[in-house]
């Protein structure tokens, strides 16, 4: 009798395990599938964060590596998109390492393209070209061209950062045609976002480059997307328009852009719409107007860490206080802008020599001389204000 109870008991204790583990791995099943399909939606921001870290705590309980990696991918984009920016990194790190230990060389490389554009986001462009042609290395091993073109697409996008514009169309363009060739659509409209801002600063016809980001914008509504991905698109739309002078279409665009962040409370992307307005009116010569704009989107860039464009905007806060007189604000401001351009460039020409970047291209030099002749022209502006202070110093005593 004895002998049956204990046979008995292991058996319960049997049955109740197993009955744990598969409830564990189907509660872990539903949180990652539920991830997946609201990773892009902002009103579900905060349980985004929770699910994540729950899909954590069960996968490392059940020893899911793979679910392990995807769920530190969605809390790194829940970092990203709406909380601390740098703890992406950690995050995305720690994915990086599931993927290289399982030797999944393909999800690898969609991790290099994430940490591509954490470091693009941090300004820092060195890292983000490292990380970019890391990426295609791995999808040319694997024979990927989905990944490849999508490298293509990203590493047309680091070229606009470096100024060299006329190249950056030429990659999007050969990701252009693998994606029309395969049909992902979603590859595409970011293709020909990218393609769009290289052509806005080559000289080509700015007519090109609308068309190109309404073949994006198109693309985006015919895949019912309305989130941030089409956001870029209508804020880079803004700009096409502003330097056509069309100022009203762009005022349009930028302010339709700001409504829907605060709609979806996204307080990060008000960033460009701030800054942009600010600058619309600034090329009007309506300073006073543009002023607070600007100013808000310096101190939105420096709370959350979103840096990329903040060294423009010193310069346009530079510009307006001049414009109105304040030469000692004018002054600080300016010397806040080219410290910045001088890091935000000096990071380029380390990405221009990158061992990985000398695998695919060369002109290192080329950029050097650009880089070291705005350097300059910026070095006698502050020489002028600095002249222009103690030209009224000398008055007023």
């Amino acid at each position: 009798m004895t002998h049956r109870l204990t046979i008995f008991f292991i058996l319960l204790l049997c049955a109740h395990f197993c009955y744990a583990q598969n409830t564990d791995t189907a509660g872990l099943d539903s949180i990652v599938n539920w991830l997946e399909k609201h990773v892009s939606a902002s009103q579900d921001s905060t349980m985004l964060g929770e699910n994540s870290r729950k899909a954590i705590q069960l996968s490392k309980k059940n020893k899911n590596q793979v679910a392990l990696a995807k769920s530190y991918y969605f809390l790194a984009v829940y970092h990203r998109e709406y909380s601390k920016l740098d703890s992406t990194l950690f995050y995305l790190n720690q994915v990086k390492d599931l993927y290289a230990n399982e030797k999944n060389d393909d999800a690898l490389a969609e991790t290099h393209l994430e940490l591509k554009a954490f470091y693009t986001l941090k300004a820092e462009y060195d890292k983000a070209t490292e990380h970019a042609y890391i990426a295609l290395d791995l999808f040319e091993k694997t024979k990927n061209q989905k990944g490849i073109a999508k490298c293509y697409s990203h590493i047309g996008d680091l070229l606009y950062y470096e100024s060299n514009y006329a190249r950056g169309v030429e990659y999007c363009d050969k990701a252009i045609a693998i994606q029309e060739r395969l049909g992902h659509k979603e590859d595409l409209a970011l293709s020909y976002r990218y393609k769009a801002n290289s052509q806005l600063f080559s000289g080509v016809n700015l007519n090109e480059a609308l068309t190109s980001i309404n073949k994006s914008i198109d693309i985006y509504k015919s895949l019912g997307e309305f989130g941030i991905p089409m956001m870029a698109s209508i804020n880079w739309r803004g700009n096409i328009y502003k330097y056509m002078d069309n100022y009203d279409e762009a005022i349009a665009d930028y302010q339709a852009n700001f409504d829907n962040s605060k709609k979806l409370g996204l307080q990060r992307y008000l960033i460009p719409s701030l800054a942009n307005i600010g600058h619309v009116y600034l090329m009007q010569g309506k300073y006073k107007d543009a002023l607070p704009y600007n100013l808000e989107a310096i101190d939105i860039m420096q709370k959350t860490g979103r840096i990329r464009n903040l060294w423009e905007n010193y310069m346009h806060v530079s510009t307006i206080y001049e414009s109105l007189g304040d030469y000692k604000l004018a002054m600080y401001y300016h010397k806040r802008y080219v410290d910045a351009y001088i890091d935000l460039k000096e990071n380029a020409i380390r990405g221009l020599e990158s061992e990985a970047l000398s695998k695919y291209e060369t002109g290192q030099k080329n950029a050097t001389i650009f880089y070291q002749d705005e350097k300059i022209a910026q070095q006698k502006k502050m020489q002028i204000l600095y002249i222009v202070m103690a030209g009224l110093l000398a008055f007023i005593l």
